[in-house]
């Protein structure tokens, strides 16, 4: 038998107000048919039911109301012992004007397949001093092929509730509001709790698209076996409000703080994708996106925060996370060209494998904490974000083999922070005016920092560093390495507009590690006199791994390991008595910090407003071993150009200065004059 019919279901029976719809429908032949009902109020006083297969259940004309007092259910379509199929559900407003005993159901669906409910306005009344019932909109259990399409729900505590499905859900265009009453200080809090929820047994995707979805707590809920569905198009909001909460100070706060938000949509099932929806965050309560199942993909959303920014605590924007309780976790997640506008908690990933964060923009408005932060994380790619006016715009702890490439990082507090990641990469990315400073980590293994460019970072009073790394691994022999490489560093210390300048003392590269390979670099100033004169900067200020001197009856006895390879750099900048320096840190006579084995060839160093010192000199090097070749060095009259610190095995030539040598120690090849040149 075609269904549905091509008349489109041409009414079988007319009902009137006051006339039966159930005996309607039950009157209804084996091959099934339509009951319309005329426009005006059809009280009911037991609960509609639709056992019979192939029927249609429409409004004749806007205006066919059902209207039921205290209830349970105002419509049932099928029951375990009498499922059915094919059922349509059109054009009718069902009103719910008291409470159930428990909480109700206005559409209850049981053990039905290939159903549609389209056009239809379902609504709890309550009079305004009334505390609203608690009613689900429309309730699923045991369907199939659902779909429930361009449907208005007003006032529920749920608005769509599956606890079954075997496949087959669409639901779109629906407009579904909650209950309102006082929550968060406001009068007309969002009360409601779900949106929509899904739950199923069974393994099934779903179709939740272009619903308009307010005042509950959380938009939309997929649970665990609501696998491969589809979240697009959706505009959630929720009402204002202000919480007490405090602002997260260790990572586990920040967990914690995470997982007491409410999601606007939230998922746990794996393969989900969560793609065009806006979301609005007015209250620190509210979070935007959490996933928490392997494989999504979260796209193209737009997530706008308004909250006074007095207020400590913020919404929180997208969070994947892996939920060990549950034995879930969001690895493999992509997040991509999402908009988080407004202050909120940023892109966060925590405790997951393989997350991609990409092409997304984030606008903290000056007061968001982070743009993307990635806690516990292996194998994560952050690349080609545009994030400004956070506090920290990007931060990792606690991680392993994860790259950060190509983001535009502006106007942030701290630009690429990073601590206790092994084996990191960071490469090609673009940072200007982050207040503390461009880049600071704390690193093992072998780190790479290649083609960066940080510009007018760390101009507060009391601290400025372009680019800083420090490892753990400067005890011991470790095989831990750093790579800089092909960066530019300008203008560290001064703001972009020249208003502010820092009064500490400027660092452009700064490092602390047993080994490191630095080349190709530039760091320099556009506007060196905007720097305190009389400060100690530094363009590179390095200090080596741990050393040790033991004097005994067969004499002398050094323990030196790790490298420092300088080549090919060209440092410009102000510095009292350095512009370069390889720091010694002595702990004793006998135990210090330095490179056994010490490079510094073919660099050009341009010493700004030097002080004349016969201690002083443009580059001071430290090490067990030194070769210095092929430099360009040029300061001011009088000013000595290279320290060798009395090192007993030099190498010194091809060099050409306008200042001498001093602390040579034992240099080969001799005379010193004759292998290099002074201008």
């Amino acid at each position: 038998m075609k269904w549905p019919p091509e008349c489109g279901g041409c009414c079988t029976i007319n009902v009137a107000p006051g006339e039966n719809i159930q005996t309607a429908i039950d009157s209804l032949p084996d091959e099934g048919g339509c009951v319309c009902l005329k426009t005006g109020v059809h009280n009911i006083s037991a609960t509609i039911q639709i056992l019979s297969s192939r029927i249609i259940l429409r409004g004749e004309s806007p205006g066919a109301i059902v209207r039921a007092t205290g209830l349970a259910r105002t419509l049932q379509i099928g029951d375990a012992s009498s499922p059915v199929s094919d059922i349509i559900v059109e054009g009718i407003r069902f009103e719910a004007t008291a409470a159930a005993v428990d909480i109700g159901a206005l559409l209850y669906l049981d053990s039905c397949t290939r159903v549609r409910v389209e056009h239809c306005a379902l609504a709890v009344l309550v009079s305004p001093l009334q505390a609203p019932p608690s009613y689900v909109g429309i309730n699923l259990s045991s369907v199939t092929d659902v779909d429930l399409i361009a449907n208005r729900l007003d006032n529920f505590l749920v608005g769509i509730l599956s606890q079954d499905y075997q496949g087959g859900l669409h639901i779109t265009d629906n407009a579904i509001a909650g209950i309102t009453g006082r929550f968060l200080g406001q009068a007309d809090g969002s009360n409601g709790q779900y949106g929509i929820r899904i739950d199923t047994d069974h393994t099934q995707a779903c179709c939740i698209e272009n619903n308009r979805i307010r005042h509950f707590w959380v938009g939309i809920s997929l649970l665990h076996n609501a696998a491969g569905s589809l979240i697009s198009g959706n505009r959630i909001s929720r009402s204002a409000g202000i919480t007490q909460d405090n602002v997260p100070s260790d990572v586990a706060q920040m967990r914690s703080y995470l997982d007491s938000r409410f999601y606007a949509i939230d998922i746990e099932a794996s393969r989900c994708e969560v793609r065009g929806n806006q979301i609005d965050l007015l209250s620190a309560a509210w979070g935007g996106i959490r996933i928490s199942g392997d494989h999504a993909i979260i796209a193209v959303n737009r997530l706008e925060a308004s909250v006074k920014v007095s207020q400590p605590a913020m919404p929180a924007g997208i969070y994947c996370l892996a939920d060990a309780k549950n034995g879930f976790s969001a690895d493999h997640v992509v997040m991509s060209d999402n908009q988080l506008l407004g202050v909120e908690s940023g892109i966060i990933a925590s405790r997951v494998a393989y997350p991609i964060v990409v092409g997304n923009h984030i606008d903290g408005a000056g007061a968001g904490w982070y743009g993307v932060r990635v806690d516990d994380c292996s194998d994560s790619r952050i690349d080609n974000n545009d994030l400004r006016e956070v506090f920290f715009a990007v931060h990792l702890s606690e991680g392993e083999r994860n790259r950060i490439v190509g983001n535009r990082i502006d106007q942030a507090g701290a630009g690429i922070t990073a601590t206790q990641q092994t084996n990191l990469e960071i490469s090609g990315n673009f940072l200007q005016s982050c207040l503390l400073l461009g880049m600071v980590m704390f690193v093992r293994g072998a780190t790479a920092l290649l083609k960066n460019r940080v510009l007018n970072c760390g101009y507060t009073p009391n601290f400025a560093i372009g680019i800083g790394v420090y490892a753990e691994e400067v005890l011991t022999p470790s095989g831990a390495h750093l790579r800089i490489e092909d960066c530019e560093v300008l203008d560290t210390g001064i703001s972009a507009d020249g208003s502010q300048a820092t009064t500490a003392n400027a660092i452009g590269i700064g490092g602390w590690m047993p080994a490191c390979q630095i080349s190709g670099n530039r760091v320099g100033y556009t506007q060196p006199a905007m720097l305190e004169p009389v400060n100690e900067h530094r363009a590179l200020l390095l200090i080596g791994p741990l050393a040790v001197r033991f004097i005994g009856g067969a004499g002398e006895f050094a323990y030196m390991f790790g490298s420092a390879q300088v080549s090919d750099n060209h440092f410009s900048g102000p510095g009292r008595t350095h512009l370069v320096e390889f720091m010694r840190v002595v702990i004793n006579d006998n135990i210090d910090f330095r490179f056994e084995k010490v490079t510094f060839n073919n660099n050009i160093c341009d010493h700004l407003s030097a002080e004349a010192n016969p201690r002083g000199a443009s580059v001071l090097l430290w090490g067990g071993h030194l070769i210095a070749m092929g430099n360009h060095i040029k300061a001011a009259a009088n000013v000595n150009a290279m320290s060798l610190t009395n090192r007993p095995k030099i190498v010194l030539m091809g060099n050409v200065t306008t200042g001498d040598y001093i602390n040579t120690g034992i240099v080969t090849p001799l005379p010193i004059i004759n292998f290099n040149v002074k201008i």
